[in-house]
């Protein structure tokens, strides 16, 4: 596949999310026949429409989605009415000043004539009820359709509500068990990360640490307060608060290497299955369930896509490049989720991984350790400073040194030890 396919496919999906209403669902049937017609075009001219086409690929695929997803929508008769439904927890039980909010999978409805969207977020300000994601309920809920103010240089919370699929909120009326566990993977995970969460705050206690503490370990960040916030975001620390590409690739990595050394203890066993090849399997494993412990967010699909694609290059002897593998990462990440181009984590992720390759690509020299260090830390300043200016309105200067502490300090000591923690509790 030729390389400038790949972002034009990218941007096709992004033009999408620009547009005040979405194209007939059928749009991307026009995309057999207009391939074959760019296919009988001569040299150039077949780049041009090849290019063209790739981003109406994109455009396509992302209204596609984007109709399936308006389709499951709570309908404005049913706003501000009980209506009886059989639910499962979806993920973590996050707390609020009153109460937790809580996102449900919708199994059935039971009103009559009622219609409920698949996924909604809730919240139960009674005390005393206990949530466990994965547990079956049966609810009378009251919902609205998603709204959100208007006001300009705000946080669109409508369009974020629509990016993580939750297209009705509301709150709980009545509430009754009627299953303690639904043995589903996607459950099962979210109850393993709740455990951990529920052991390191018993640990922890009220420690003012303690929220960046499962923030780094199990990617939940509603314990992180909002002096904190602010100041990661003075300093442009924010992306570290997060588990972000940097601490998936360190710890598979280190599962990596450990393996290793284990199986070439026994030469024997490198005939049946060589050194290499066994690394790249951990450590494709070791990624996805960590990727999937932490929530698997954007900066962590990144990784795991780049992981899986490189290993999979070296595995049957191709090299593919580092651009290709950065780019066919992002369109597998738009390809399975045409909503990640309204993520500010999607942009910054992959941009700052681009900011790193081009300056590994354009060293003149050999600095030293510290001086490249410093250089790249200005280097992703500058680089990243557009994006950072659209979607934040700001430009902290405090980032290159600040981010040149940090990141060995977190990424390779703090990262570890909390991860640690988890896995021995009198560590913590």
């Amino acid at each position: 596949m030729p390389l400038f396919l790949l972002p034009a496919f990218i941007l096709g999906a992004a033009l999408l999310q620009q547009q005040a209403q979405l194209w007939p669902a059928g749009t991307l049937l026009a995309v057999p026949p207009l391939l074959l017609l760019a296919g009988a075009l001569p040299g150039t001219l077949r780049t041009a429409a090849l290019m063209v086409l790739a981003l109406f690929f994109g455009f396509g695929w992302a209204n596609l989605h984007a109709h399936w997803r308006m389709a499951d929508e709570l309908p404005p008769e049913w706003e501000g009415r009980d209506i009886r439904v059989t639910a499962v927890v979806a993920e973590l039980p996050q707390p609020q000043a009153r109460g937790q909010r809580l996102r449900l999978d919708i199994e059935q409805v039971h009103t009559p004539a009622a219609r409920v969207p698949s996924r909604v977020q809730v919240s139960d300000y009674r005390d005393g009820r206990v949530y466990l994601p994965g547990q079956r309920w049966q609810m009378l809920l009251r919902l609205k359709r998603p709204h959100a103010t208007l006001n300009p240089h705000s946080f669109d919370a409508e369009s974020w509500m629509l990016q993580q699929n939750i297209r009705a909120t509301g709150q709980i009326r009545q509430a009754r068990l009627l299953q303690e566990q639904v043995w589903l993977p996607a459950y099962l995970i979210e109850r393993l990360r709740l455990r951990l969460r529920q052991h390191m705050l018993a640990t922890l206690q009220q420690r003012p640490w303690a929220g960046l503490v499962i923030a780094l370990s199990i990617g939940d960040q509603s314990g992180i307060s909002q002096a904190q916030w602010q100041l990661f975001a003075r300093t442009g620390l924010t992306h570290l608060v997060s588990i972000s590409g940097l601490h998936v690739t360190l710890v598979a990595g280190l599962v990596a290497l450990l393996a290793g050394r284990l199986w070439q203890r026994r030469p024997q066993r490198l005939l049946w299955l060589p050194k290499r090849r066994l690394m790249l399997i951990c450590a494709a494993l070791t990624a996805l369930l960590y990727a999937l412990l932490a929530g698997f967010s954007i900066p962590t699909r990144r990784t795991l896509y780049m992981l899986a694609i490189a290993g999979w290059a070296l595995w049957s002897g191709r090299n593919p490049g580092v651009w290709r593998v950065l780019l066919l990462a992002a369109a597998s990440v738009v390809l399975l989720d045409p909503w990640a181009v309204l993520s500010s984590g999607f942009w910054l992720s992959f941009g700052a991984v681009a900011c790193l390759l081009w300056a590994s690509q354009h060293r003149l020299g050999k600095p030293g350790w510290l001086q490249h260090w410093l250089w790249l830390q200005w280097l992703l300043l500058l680089g990243m400073a557009p994006a950072l200016l659209y979607l934040f309105q700001q430009l902290p200067l405090a980032a290159p040194l600040a981010n040149a502490l940090a990141i060995p300090l977190i990424g390779s000591i703090a990262t570890p030890l909390c991860l640690l923690g988890m896995i021995v509790p009198p560590l913590l």
